[in-house]
């Protein structure tokens, strides 16, 4: 009988890590590989697939940061000095990505939420033919992934992608959820916040449903376009999606897209400039 090699203990921790972040691919690991060659495996997946998130440090706000986000709905009503010291409390992780970079992937354990301190995030899910939607976006301040943490939910359904250079704090819920032992005066807030940045999450995903709610393209466009002007209170403003993303979010064809939009424009209901648009007045168009 073959005597079984010890298992190096850098690749145990590694494996044991696959296992708490990622337990659809360990489970695939384990009935590939022998246990040895699963845990070695690992290493590779998480150069792959985790690579930011064994490069995340302990979050250190410098005074302005802090500050910044005292006017976030996460962070309202808690001081500048309390926020940095909750850093510490929650156990808050702070990671840089590039953009295209995944933050998070479909599969990974549900036990995570970010926060966006600059750039922005994508969250999108991809069906069984590879066909891409986007669900929500995050900017500056905005939260993501909080709903699925705190459910029972055992694995993302979504991927979070981010869109340009950016900069995110990362909270386990669980910490949040359970008030500490030093009894924070602040933790009773942020817990009270989460819900408010939850529900302020479900308004965005109403806002996309109402948008995709009608058959045809136009109205698509109408609706989206119409949501956008009343966010920015004025009949002219920026979008934040490039075409194929607006195509994504409204679930439509990039091609059908770009057409209706010229459509449109000959018809005097919009004019635009790239990501520019205005909503043209009856006396307008």
């Amino acid at each position: 009988m073959a005597t079984q090699q010890s298992i190096p203990l850098e690749d145990a921790t590694l494996f044991a890590e696959i296992e708490h972040t990622r337990p659809q691919d360990a489970s695939r690991l384990r009935s590939t590989f022998s246990e040895e060659a699963a845990m070695r495996a690992s290493m590779e997946l998480l150069k792959a697939h985790s690579s930011k998130a064994s490069a995340g440090t302990l979050a250190r706000l410098s005074d302005e940061e802090a500050q910044r986000l005292t006017g976030t709905l996460m962070f309202r009503g808690i001081s500048a000095a309390e926020t940095k010291a909750m850093m510490g409390c929650l156990q808050a992780t702070r990671r840089e990505y590039d953009a295209g970079e995944y933050v998070m992937h479909e599969g990974d354990r549900a036990y995570r939420m970010g926060l966006v301190l600059t750039g922005s995030v994508t969250v999108e899910r991809t069906d069984a033919w590879g066909s891409r939607s986007i669900v929500s976006t995050a900017s500056s301040g905005d939260t993501f992934a909080a709903v699925y943490s705190c459910t029972a939910m055992e694995s993302l359904p979504i991927d979070v992608v981010a869109q340009s250079k950016t900069s995110i704090l990362m909270f386990d819920v669980d910490r949040i959820l359970r008030v500490c032992s030093h009894a924070c005066l602040f933790h009773a807030r942020i817990i009270r916040n989460l819900l408010g940045a939850i529900a302020m999450n479900n308004m965005r995903l109403e806002n996309k449903i109402e948008s995709i709610t009608p058959r045809t393209i136009r109205k698509r466009i109408l609706s989206y376009l119409s949501l956008e002007a009343r966010r920015a209170d004025s009949r002219h403003f920026d979008i934040q999606f490039n075409r194929q993303q607006l195509a994504d979010y409204l679930c439509v064809d990039r091609s059908a897209l770009c057409h209706e939009l010229s459509k449109m424009q000959s018809d005097g209901l919009i004019d635009f400039d790239r990501n520019s648009f205005t909503l043209l007045a009856p006396q307008e168009a």
